[in-house]
């Protein structure tokens, strides 16, 4: 899945602080990088498939920054 501002938001997703170190869903991030939801949810299944991000083991809804980010 790609769309035309992936690669900032990927870049932007990461540098987020609030994100760093713990699970999180969808709505964190629109609340913490200013997104609505549909780009919200592209940005995670794009992360996913790029490994960036990582689905929480207790939940299938909330992922976490991969280690190497």
């Amino acid at each position: 899945m790609s769309y035309p501002m992936l690669d900032s938001d990927l870049e932007a997703l990461k540098q987020t602080p609030e994100l760093q170190g713990r699970a999180f869903g969808i709505s964190r991030i629109q609340r913490f990088m200013g997104f609505g939801y549909n780009r919200a949810a592209h940005l995670v299944d794009a992360a996913v498939e790029l490994g960036v991000l990582t689905r929480d083991q207790d939940s299938d809804w909330l992922v976490r920054l991969t280690e190497q980010n």
